[in-house]
């Protein structure tokens, strides 16, 4: 994957084939607003991404504001402008397990302009911080009383960020996403692991087994 490593700094040459454009060439801001009959209302954390409010906070708290939240629809992201000690400049993350969901109007909404732009791609692009060193910059110092970063949606998308051709994206994503498989798979194992590590302590810490 030539290159990949380039992806997190604007001013640092990209590889041959690939462009450096603004993010509002390659996406397009979404601002639609819901319909009553969306199910679905979300929050962004910098954990786990996309979560049900009602899980979250017990209860969903748009209230009032719920008729000005933005329709985001599966394979589209969002950027929380929250700073987090994960995300320190705020997070995107892509709409995967809904079809369709409600999110925060404060929230940055954006889906690829055309079918040159691989979502999948993205994904990993933006969940791996490379629109940080950028973000620095153009976020005012401070954070606004409700914990937001001060951020202008204009100042968001003319970020710089790395295009590779639609085939080079794929690859990347195949790869990565086989990576990615692995690690959850060994992460499984070493939870079973650690479990049954925990049941024969206690059966040996309270003599149910005895060793010689």
């Amino acid at each position: 994957m030539p290159g990949f490593g380039a992806l997190a700094n604007e001013d640092e040459q990209a590889p041959d084939g690939w462009q450096g454009i603004k993010l509002g060439q390659a996406f397009e801001r979404v601002q639609r607003t819901i319909s009553l009959n969306v199910e679905d209302v979300l929050s962004i954390t910098a954990t786990f991404g996309f979560v049900q409010q009602k899980d979250k906070f017990s209860r969903i708290i748009a209230g009032q504001k719920l008729k000005r939240y933005i329709l985001l629809k599966k394979g589209e992201f969002a950027y929380n402008k929250g700073n987090s000690k994960t995300y320190p400049q705020g997070c995107v993350y892509m709409l995967e397990d809904f079809d369709k969901a409600a999110v925060p109007n404060v929230y940055f909404c954006f889906r690829p302009r055309n079918n040159e732009i691989y979502g999948n791609f993205y994904k990993f692009y933006f969940e791996n911080s490379f629109l940080n060193h950028q973000l620095q910059k153009v976020i005012n110092t401070g954070v606004r009383n409700d914990g937001l970063l001060n951020l202008h949606p204009n100042d968001f998308f003319n970020i710089r960020i790395k295009v590779p051709s639609i085939s080079e994206q794929k690859c990347i994503t195949r790869v990565l996403t086989t990576a990615t498989n692995e690690v959850n798979n060994l992460e499984k194992k070493l939870k079973a692991l650690e479990k049954q590590k925990r049941g024969l302590m206690q059966k040996l810490l309270t003599g149910e087994i005895r060793v010689k």
